[in-house]
């Protein structure tokens, strides 16, 4: 298999015959890493871990520009979409207990749920000299936040199965109470950005999971000022130190890696 990080938890992973997009995101930072829009376009099968703008917010972009892939989400973000203009036949609603197979992939839902931020920093995004900076992008935000890119606590985990491997996609990082989540996965991607403790919310779900490897996302700036550029420095220390068979990945966006 091939995996490609584009930034955010836009993330591609293909076998040669079958290639799916997760979350896939054009950022609202002209200084970043800008994904390409056709690549994203060419991709049949668009998986969303939930509704959120850095999650949902480019779809109609993308299928205006091709309107031959597929996009998988539950009831929330289709409602979203079709409001922005996403033909219903381009969609497929999906909900927690459903297995999807693609090619050689099959992708089961799995219940999961988003990060909470905390007051510090929220406090430190809101008081913030970007967000004159970004004032922009700070309106555009705030309204797809609070008005037009609701969550809904509908925020799924996907597990996927293919060429003998397992690997588990987070949207965001966070464990709903209560539920088995596969032990072991062969790559376990993790997203690392939306509180100050994050690298201690991560310790925890790798302490939960015990994946044999971990994938890094969303540690970048993709969307100034909400977002951040996450130092991993102190999780890379920790990883090295206290977990001896688990590999920390830390990719680099928009180059492919092969698994």
């Amino acid at each position: 298999m091939e995996i490609t990080w584009y930034g955010t938890n836009s993330v591609k992973i293909g076998d040669g015959e079958t290639s799916l997009l997760f979350d896939p995101f054009l950022k609202f930072n002209p200084e970043a890493y800008q994904p390409p829009l056709d690549e994203f376009a060419a991709t049949p099968y668009i998986f969303l871990t939930h509704g959120h703008v850095d999650h949902a917010y480019s779809i109609p972009e993308i299928m205006a520009y091709s309107r031959e892939s597929v996009v998988y989400c539950t009831a929330t973000p289709k409602r979203t979409l079709l409001k922005h203009g996403v033909d219903e036949a381009c969609l497929r609603e999906i909900a927690v207990g459903d297995t999807i197979c693609i090619g050689a992939f099959e992708v089961r839902v799995l219940p999961g749920k988003h990060i909470k931020f905390d007051r510090t920093i929220v406090r430190k995004t809101l008081l913030n000299r970007r967000v004159w900076q970004y004032r922009c992008n700070f309106g555009r935000l705030f309204k797809a936040v609070f008005f037009t890119h609701p969550e809904k606590e509908e925020t799924v985990v996907f597990h996927l199965r293919a060429h003998g491997k397992e690997l588990l996609m987070f949207g965001s990082l966070s464990l709903k109470e209560d539920i088995a989540y596969p032990q072991g996965v062969d790559l376990l991607f993790l997203p690392f950005q939306g509180r100050t403790d994050i690298t201690d919310c991560a310790v925890r779900v790798i302490n939960a999971l015990h994946p044999q490897r971990v994938f890094l996302t969303h540690f970048d700036d993709s969307f100034p000022p909400v977002s951040a550029q996450i130092c991993t420095a102190e999780l890379e220390g920790i990883m090295a130190a206290r977990f001896d068979s688990t590999r920390l990945i830390k990719p680099e966006q928009g180059r492919c890696i092969a698994f």
